[in-house]
């Protein structure tokens, strides 16, 4: 009697083992791009309660002791960028600024720099011009060391953070990532978590 031919049920089982495998390799060492965040993932950290960053809104933070600088300035412009680059989400990002009590700079006067945003957000809309720039920005006094640990060379005012709707502190952006990778970022986290429980920001 002549035996069965089990060649082919010995290739299915290999491709049916070697498929999930050969995808998870991919993943680990050459994940797509559109998948991939140009900001530092974070462990999900709960911000202080008394930050006020609980409340459904998703918040872009900057942290800088004393007074703001040339430094400080520019990440205060990059901010507003981002806010108009995203026309139509615009509402459900609001900009934070976590500095000591020394501090005596007032938010608006770094929030309503001249010639800093409209340009390039009207590329991506015509409304996005009509925004109040300085919507939306508020004061935290605090503990700088509260954010998570830099990376070596780094301090924590050369990041950007961004906290998630529940006042969790998600992802960094070091300053070598520009404004438009880190619209990118914000573009897909604020499209993924529509509809949650997000609200308007007030005016």
């Amino acid at each position: 009697m002549k035996k069965p031919n089990r060649l082919p049920l010995i290739l299915i089982l290999l491709i049916g083992i070697m498929a999930p495998l050969a995808s998870t390799l991919l993943f680990y060492f050459a994940p797509p791009q559109n998948n991939t965040a140009a900001g530092e993932l974070l462990n999900a950290t709960a911000a202080p309660k008394q930050w006020n960053l609980d409340d459904g809104k998703w918040t872009l933070l900057y942290a800088s002791d004393n007074t703001c600088g040339t430094a400080c300035q520019q990440r205060f412009c990059q901010m507003r960028q981002l806010r108009l680059m995203l026309p139509g989400s615009y509402f459900r990002l609001r900009r934070a600024w976590l500095t000591s009590e020394n501090t005596t700079d007032n938010i608006q006067d770094l929030t309503a720099t001249n010639d800093c945003g409209e340009t390039r957000a009207a590329a991506f809309s015509e409304d996005a011009k009509e925004v109040n720039i300085g919507e939306g920005v508020i004061k935290i006094i605090g503990d700088l060391n509260t954010l998570p640990a830099p990376r070596d060379k780094l301090s924590r005012e050369d990041y950007l953070y961004l906290t998630d709707p529940d006042g969790f502190l998600i992802m960094r952006f070091p300053p070598e990532v520009d404004a438009y990778s880190i619209r990118g970022d914000l573009k897909k986290l604020l499209k993924i978590s529509k509809g949650r429980r997000d609200i308007k920001i007030n005016q």
